[in-house]
């Protein structure tokens, strides 16, 4: 992500109200502009459709797009590092080696999953196992493709892929008005069109010869983060899963919803963008300057006063940072609760979906602090933090989900994430208050390892 901060330097550099709304402006689309564009695509064709018979490919997309960001998260934090430990040992050549045999993975996996679903789910017409598989799998190789994508400064043309290929499924769906086979088609054809260009992207940029499995040893080598993926996405969807079972019902053979509270639920997500946007203004451009200079000081062997007076003013942005994202979120929060019932109204919703909406907007707000530390504490590398704070948060969704959604839906999601805030803010900052004595007490020694020998008459 460094690139986008270089790219966001160079827009503040003028400090003039253009060059600071245009940088807000590309870090809103580069941050959240991917998830913003499909999700809204998503909202659309769900809500906005009435006239097109297409029961199956409404229920279907949901499917595809929750459970192809959960097997991202089994592999997103993996090959995150992997990509910045290539980067920093300046090796790019092997990124698309691995580039290739993780989108490999990804597609076997995914297409795998399809496979087993449909061999038990059986009762369905050629065309709906055909494109909803297809929609799946391209999904599940869409989310790693952002990620390689992400790393190359050619964020706009990122955007652009996503705009056009959304653009074209929605603007013929729209207009043509045919029926689910023909809709389901022309979705999976805008879908292609992102994933080829999002593959075009990464080969004229990265382009080298042969494929490489190393995600393997990374996923022995950084497991946390592995951990960390699975625990933190499955937080994110556990409750849903419960409310699907509790409330929710069937609507075809294997496809289990429940729109009363997974629309309120998503709805809520929409008031977490700011935090997004700020996190690459505040952490990507001012903070990471300090973070680079304070461990360029310790590498260098810089005094201890010198690391020292580096550490506070990393300090003092860091707090920085966090203060104005919070005031922002909450702010965002709080419009969200003001308009709450306008859009339960609006979009024709029971008002029992009210009190899930405020309550998942509340949670949502704790999500995104829990985001924003998290990421934080992978800067410092403090994996063991990450993966206890993730598998509480899961937990607790798991468990107050059950006992509290059929009379308190969305409670266990926002409990869950405000107890898993809590706890990872105060095992950082424990951490991070000694964090001069931690990484030098983390350094490998260069000592050779071997045994003392104490002779018989010497006193021990």
């Amino acid at each position: 992500m460094a690139g986008i901060g270089f790219k966001l330097q160079k827009m503040l550099v003028k400090d003039t109200l253009t060059s600071t709304t245009l940088a807000l402006l590309y870090s809103a689309l580069i941050s959240a502009g991917p998830w913003l564009i499909m999700s809204l695509n998503v909202f659309f064709i769900q809500h906005f459709l009435f006239g097109l018979n297409i029961g199956f490919f409404r229920i279907s997309l949901a499917y595809a797009f929750i459970f192809s960001t959960i097997i991202d998260g089994f592999l997103s934090f993996v090959i995150n590092r992997r990509i910045s430990d290539l980067v920093y040992m300046k090796d790019v050549k092997r990124v698309y080696k691995e580039y290739s045999a993780n989108i490999f993975l990804v597609f076997v996996i995914s297409l795998s999953i399809s496979v087993i679903f449909y061999l038990f789910h059986h009762d369905y017409r050629f065309y709906q196992i055909l494109f909803s598989s297809y929609l799946f799998v391209t999904l599940s190789v869409l989310w790693i493709q952002v990620i390689y994508a992400s790393m190359i400064e050619k964020f706009s043309y990122l955007i652009l892929a996503f705009v056009l290929g959304n653009s074209f499924s929605l603007v013929t769906i729209s207009l043509l008005h045919l029926n689910e086979e023909w809709t389901y088609f022309l979705y999976d054809i805008g879908i292609g069109f992102i994933v080829y260009a999002l593959h075009f992207i990464i080969f004229k940029n990265l382009k080298s010869n042969g494929i490489s499995f190393e995600i393997f040893s990374q996923v022995r080598k950084y497991w946390e983060n592995m951990l960390v993926g699975v625990f933190y996405y499955s937080s994110i969807w556990i409750d849903d899963f419960i409310a699907w079972i509790m409330i929710g019902r069937n609507f075809y053979d294997g496809y289990r919803l429940a729109p009363l509270y997974d629309i309120p639920m998503f709805i809520s997500y929409l008031f977490v963008i700011p935090t997004m946007i700020l996190f690459v203004i505040n952490v990507e451009v001012g903070f990471y300057e300090q973070y680079k200079a304070f461990y360029d000081l310790l590498e260098r062997n810089g005094t201890l006063e010198e690391i020292k007076k580096r550490k506070k003013l990393m300090d003092m942005y860091l707090h920085h940072a966090i203060l104005t994202v919070f005031a922002v979120q909450i702010a965002s929060s709080f419009v969200g609760m003001i308009m709450s019932f306008p859009l339960v109204i609006y979009l024709n919703l029971p008002i029992e979906s009210l009190k899930i909406l405020r309550l998942g907007i509340l949670g949502a707000t704790f999500n995104a602090f829990f985001l924003f530390f998290l990421l934080i504490v992978f800067y410092f590398d403090f994996r063991e933090i990450a993966y206890r704070a993730t598998l509480l948060t899961f937990v607790t969704n798991f468990v107050i989900s059950i006992l509290t959604t059929k009379s308190y839906p969305a409670l266990g999601f926002t409990v869950a994430f405000m107890i898993g805030t809590v706890y990872l803010m105060y095992t950082f900052f424990k951490k991070y208050d000694s964090l001069i004595y931690v990484e030098y007490t983390r350094q490998k020694s260069t000592l050779k390892s071997g045994k003392v020998k104490v002779w018989k008459n010497e006193k021990t």
